[in-house]
């Protein structure tokens, strides 16, 4: 596999992947059977989501992608699914997708999202109908706050009442809640990247302490990155939206009974069907995209460190005699990040 490529386009991505002879393996198989039985179960029981997203999807998915990219070391043997499926809970791995701010970023496109929607309805669809132009005016004639409450509770009652009315409240909320998994799985394939770093350096650090690098080389190379993806995954992420409003509407008309929840499922199992046959090749571009960054990601950690070191070294109590040959051993790491940055661009152009 290449070490570094000035501008990652289709065509390179296609051509890794012919030579590593990607195809429909033992660890795509386990890790859709994982996506598939969470999304029946939660078709059933919606909540239990919250079990199966953090503890079998994403470490399902992040088994499926980290033995990919094992597979194109040369050495004898590569870890199993179930090996890394484990390894992904170790201090390692563990974090590394920051979870718990993708659901805070996805419930925030949830909430402001239904907000614009409602909005959109208020404007356009919700005027056409008179009876909500009844509970509009019975709102605003309301004088005293005990009279606002019981108007607002009445106006809440009356529009679930109201089944047409009702049915556009659902719909926007569904169509947020598509939006908002939209949001999720856009937070997963950012932190994927950097997953690989312990993937591929001999000398290992926890994950964790990786986030503020990884923060700083997306915000210095941000439109490598979009341009990168937009040139590699605009098709996958076109039928993504597609077979995603594709579920909003399916549901809409031809569920017996319209809501949330089983659209968001719908919606979910669609997209995971249409994505399927590309995860090979977005676990690839995952890759060329690490390697392409992988010098920068090591003289940021340590230009970071080194700027840590002089600002903090006395407050931290590390002595001077150590504080210096970290200092040392972090410039010696930069400079040979920059000698292999040169000899991989040598490569380029003698090829």
């Amino acid at each position: 596999m290449k070490k570094e490529t000035n501008k990652l386009t289709f065509r390179n991505v296609v051509d890794e992947l012919k030579e590593s002879h990607s195809t429909f393996s033992p660890q795509l198989l386990y890790f859709s059977l994982f996506v598939i039985l969470s999304l029946l179960l939660a078709y059933v029981l919606p909540l239990s989501l919250i079990i199966t997203l953090p503890f079998v999807i994403v470490p399902s998915y992040f088994a499926f992608t980290s033995t990919n990219s094992l597979s194109t070391l040369k050495t004898p043997e590569h870890p199993g699914f179930f090996t890394m499926f484990g390894a992904y809970f170790s201090s390692l791995f563990f974090g590394g997708y920051r979870l718990l701010i993708g659901l805070l970023k996805t419930l925030a496109t949830y909430v402001a999202s239904n907000f614009i929607i409602l909005i959109i309805f208020d404007v356009t669809v919700f005027t056409s109908l008179p009876e909500y132009e009844a509970l509009l005016k019975t709102l605003e004639e309301a004088t005293d706050t005990a009279t606002m409450t019981e108007s607002i509770e009445s106006f809440s009652n009356a529009l679930i009442a109201n089944e047409h009315i009702y049915k556009y409240i659902l719909l926007s909320m569904a169509i947020s809640a598509v939006l908002a998994a939209f949001m999720f799985i856009h937070h997963m394939m950012v932190h994927s990247l950097k997953i690989r770093r312990n993937l591929f350096r001999k000398q290992k650090m926890p994950i964790r302490q990786f986030h503020f690098v990884d923060r700083r080389v997306r915000k210095d190379n941000r439109s490598f990155l979009f341009g990168s993806y937009t040139r590699t995954c605009w098709f996958i992420q076109l039928l993504v939206v597609l077979v995603g409003v594709g579920g909003i509407v399916i549901s809409y008309f031809f569920l017996e009974e319209f809501n949330v929840e089983h659209t968001l499922i719908i919606s979910l199992f669609l997209m995971f069907l249409v994505s399927l046959p590309f995860l090979n090749y977005l676990s690839k571009v995952h890759d060329l995209l690490y390697f392409v960054l992988a010098n920068t990601y090591e003289d940021t950690f340590a230009t970071l460190t080194l700027e840590f070191l002089t600002k903090y070294k006395e407050r931290i109590g590390i002595a001077e005699e150590d504080a210096k040959k970290i200092e040392e051993f972090l410039k010696m790491q930069k400079l040979e990040n920059s000698e292999n940055k040169e000899e991989n661009k040598e490569d380029e152009e003698g090829k």
